[in-house]
């Protein structure tokens, strides 16, 4: 039996697993004040990550279309930095059976530091259970499947303009600039995204730009989202859409660095700030992902 594994960072599903998970995510025990202002966003997207519910939605829908489509598998998450774990993940699956197993990242767009931290975790699984073939698909960003339903929940918002067209930009997490110049494909097949997503819309002013950048030193990927939404309105502009395409879930990213600063940035400056609904478990890309997984198990 096939197993396939969708790999995911993780997140706190209850108030109180806002401490464990931090250690987990950082490495050491965070600080108390490291953990007062964690404590205080989670509070104000409702106390807890909805990403590992709607992970386990994204599983379940996923293998309910593919047993319709005639393949019988196994769809199972992991997260890296929180329950379940990819390890333990992949123990359940090679305790019901899978001899061979499909890592799919969450992460439609390689990064070292995100889908290099789940590789880690398979090279850590293969030496577990030698007898399984654990296989990795570590990028998507180009499936038609994907960008068709990225595309899908742009034209669902463009109705918030009226007839005025929005400046679109496209957020992405920032990774600091280092690991671009050492090889990292990153801002490539992000930028290839974008632009077989434009395709699909039409003609639309727009840009990449960057968001939730982390504090290690040197420089970070830019432009910063704010620093785009500064620009706009120093050029007149009004209407601005938001389309996280680098996430593929809602999180503390996308609810909060986006659903509450970047929008009160937005709105100080005077703009009509409006983002696009995350894909989630939406139809179009639960049928991006049994696509990609058909495809992969040719």
């Amino acid at each position: 039996m096939t197993g396939i594994l969708l790999m995911a960072f993780g997140g706190p599903e209850t108030r109180d697993a806002i401490g464990p998970f931090m250690t987990n995510l950082m490495g050491r025990e965070p600080s108390p004040e490291v953990l007062a202002r964690a404590v205080e966003k989670y509070d104000r997207i409702g106390g807890c990550s909805p990403l590992p519910t709607i992970t386990g939605r994204q599983a379940a829908g996923t293998q309910l279309l593919l047993r319709e489509m005639g393949y019988d598998l196994l769809v199972a998450v992991g997260m890296k930095y929180w329950r379940p774990f990819i390890g333990t993940a992949v123990a359940n699956l090679v305790g019901e059976g899978a001899g061979r197993i499909i890592a799919i990242s969450m992460s439609p767009h390689y990064s070292r530091v995100s889908v290099g931290a789940y590789e880690e975790e398979l090279a850590k699984a293969r030496k577990a259970f030698p007898n399984a073939t654990i296989q990795l698909l570590s990028s998507w960003y180009d499936h038609p499947g994907f960008l068709a339903a990225v595309a899908e929940k742009i034209k669902e918002s463009l109705p918030d303009f009226g007839d005025r067209k929005p400046f679109i930009i496209f957020s992405t997490h920032s990774l600091p600039v280092a690991h671009i110049e050492s090889g990292d494909p990153y801002v490539s097949q992000v930028q290839a995204t974008v632009d077989g997503v434009m395709n699909l819309v039409g003609e639309f002013d727009h840009c990449l730009a960057f968001q939730s950048k982390g504090h290690s030193p040197g420089p970070w990927l830019g432009p910063g989202v704010e620093e785009v939404l500064e620009q706009l309105a120093a050029g007149g502009r009004e209407d601005v859409l938001l389309v996280p395409i680098g996430f593929v879930s809602d999180h503390m990213e996308t609810l909060y660095d986006i659903d509450i600063a970047h929008r009160e940035k937005a709105e100080s400056l005077g703009l009509n700030f409006t983002r696009t609904t995350s894909l989630n478990d939406s139809p179009a890309f639960i049928r991006a992902l049994a696509e990609i997984i058909k495809n992969r198990l040719v």
